[in-house]
């Protein structure tokens, strides 16, 4: 006859090994899903990605009435210890126009670098001071003699308007 003591450990140990094999397989019901940065510079040079996403990091968009001239700033905290720089014209801007890029500046072009054909700032946002301007462009840059280094880019950003 068996013990009925050893058949209730027995049960109650398969019991016990099958309850922790179903916790061990629940899924979550609420999946933590994250939204991408409200605000953001980002930017390739030769497929290497680099980005400037506040509060870790400080981006403005500033106009230039005089110039006609858009500039978007980023930063690293502490200030200048990473930066990027993009200047473009704002002719008429609306959202579909292209704008024409006239400076790219970064810690990973050389300042003497050059555009190699003309690059145009697609504007897909462009609101009110409160509001939001976004684009992106790409195109290359030739590094200095000798080595005459070619530096493909591709940037977009979205930046809410202080002005």
């Amino acid at each position: 006859m068996i013990n009925r003591t050893k058949l209730f450990l027995t049960f109650s140990i398969i019991f016990i090994l099958a309850a922790i094999g179903f916790i061990g397989c629940k899924k979550s019901e609420d999946p933590i899903v994250e939204s991408p940065p409200e605000e953001f510079i980002n930017y390739t040079v030769n497929g290497i990605p680099y980005s400037f996403v506040p509060p870790v990091d400080s981006i403005l968009a500033l106009p230039n009435n005089l110039a006609f001239t858009w500039r978007i700033y980023g930063n690293r905290k502490p200030v200048n210890a990473n930066y990027v720089i993009v200047s473009f014209d704002f002719i008429a801007i609306h959202v579909g126009t292209k704008q024409h890029l006239l400076s790219f500046n970064l810690d990973q072009i050389p300042a003497n670098a050059i555009i190699n054909a003309p690059i145009f700032v697609s504007i897909t946002e462009c609101g009110t001071t409160g509001q939001f301007i976004a684009g992106n462009f790409s195109g290359s840059y030739t590094g200095p003699a000798p080595t005459n280094i070619v530096y493909n880019i591709t940037c977009n950003f979205r930046i809410k308007r202080n002005f």
